[in-house]
């Protein structure tokens, strides 16, 4: 049958590629049954376009029509379960922003019971990473979101770390569908990451449920190994939140994802990133476009984090599909030298009051608490008992 999709990408030459064939396909699977406009609508494809693929399908003898719209045939739903990696139902948007999915049954509510003790167990950040821990709520709108787009079932997924553990999220999608039938959903799942505690909490939890994961503890500055270049259908990617930062992470997942080619175009790269001035949004908007990647969507406030005062707590999601076009603007046999970091690249010294001896701590580069992590791991020089430390004054450090 996808000799037969190229046949009909050949014939209708769809901008979307094969991709849009079977993002048509998805909508009918997950509804059971569906009209022409609401599949139009759903894939963001115009109307003509759609009913002109779907009357190729009747053809193919792959859809029927019925009196609500159209259906796949028994054998089709087979073949796209088996074939495509289809899992699932539709799950809706919500009506008021259009945005984010949600799901109206009470196995969402247990997903929320499942997936609190873990993300408790996250290892305490590392600041001087830029690490920060989205919230629960959070990962499962991400994990909901991706899979709406089409961007989970059947896919080689790859995170570009994952300190707040969306991974696990995705993992345990498979409990708002079918609870008691694990299934990873994505045809494989390839955490990279630099802090090996975040690796190894996350095999644990996603193993548990015997599905399987690959960990890599990899620095991305340093060139990509060979065996990862062009393997990924999908990348997922909050990275530090510095322009070199987002550079690099944008060339390494366009390295990643596999080659486009005129029946296979569209890729996702799924990007978080920090709201920022509009001169800095112009700047990292600058390096999307001179990679040649399209921007199909952006929604403001998408990610909610713990803590993170510096970023409001709040950040943006951006989707990114590639082209015929798309290149990294780092060559992926090439190591990367320039700070990636925000404490590198605008180190900042904190000052903290202890909240039960009133004791003024600096907290920063070259100073005997580099994050407000470890002053809280060791307690109070002076009390030595508070944990609690309350943020009072944060300059720029201006001798580096």
């Amino acid at each position: 049958m996808s000799e037969n999709f190229k046949k009909l990408q050949d014939k209708l030459n769809l901008e979307e590629g094969i991709e849009g064939i079977i993002d048509i396909l998805r909508e009918i699977y997950r509804n059971g049954t569906n009209s022409i406009k609401n599949i139009s609508r759903a894939v963001k494809i115009p109307i003509p376009i759609v009913s002109k693929v779907v009357n190729s399908l009747i053809e193919a003898n792959f859809l029927f029509r019925n009196e609500d719209g159209v259906q796949l045939w028994e054998h089709a739903m087979k073949f796209c379960e088996e074939e495509l990696g289809f899992f699932g139902y539709g799950i809706p948007r919500c009506p008021e922003c259009d945005n984010r999915p949600f799901n109206i049954t009470p196995r969402i509510e247990q997903l929320f019971d499942i997936l609190n003790p873990i993300f408790k167990d996250r290892p305490i950040v590392d600041t001087t990473l830029d690490q920060s821990k989205i919230t629960v709520e959070t990962a499962i709108q991400r994990a909901l979101y991706f899979y709406n787009n089409g961007s989970i079932e059947g896919k080689d997924i790859a995170f570009l770390g994952d300190d707040d553990f969306s991974s696990i999220a995705i993992s345990k999608l498979y409990k708002i569908f079918f609870p008691n039938e694990p299934n990873l959903i994505a045809k494989s799942i390839t955490i990279i990451d630099i802090d090996s505690r975040i690796l190894e909490t996350i095999k644990k939890y996603i193993e548990e449920d015997s599905l399987k994961v690959n960990i890599l503890n990899y620095d991305l500055r340093k060139p990509i190994p060979d065996n990862l270049i062009n393997k990924f259908d999908t990348i997922i990617m909050d990275p530090p939140y510095s322009l070199n930062g987002l550079k690099l992470f944008l060339s390494r997942g366009i390295s990643l994802l596999k080659h486009p080619s005129k029946y296979d175009i569209k890729k996702d790269i799924y990007l978080s990133f920090a709201h920022k001035s509009q001169e800095y949004t112009l700047e990292f908007q600058k390096f999307i476009i001179d990679s040649n990647l399209a921007i199909m969507e952006i929604i403001p406030k998408f990610n909610k984090y713990e803590g993170s005062e510096v970023l409001g707590n709040i950040t943006q999601m951006i989707r990114l599909n590639t082209t015929m076009k798309t290149k990294p603007l780092i060559n992926p046999n090439e190591e990367f030298n320039e700070s990636i970091y925000t404490g590198e690249t605008h180190p900042y010294i904190k000052k903290y009051r202890c909240t039960n001896c009133n004791e003024i701590l600096e907290v920063g580069p070259d100073r005997q608490f580099e994050t407000i992590e470890i002053l809280k791991g060791e307690k109070c020089p002076k009390c030595q008992t508070s944990k609690n430390f309350e943020l009072i004054e944060r300059n720029l450090k201006l001798d580096y």
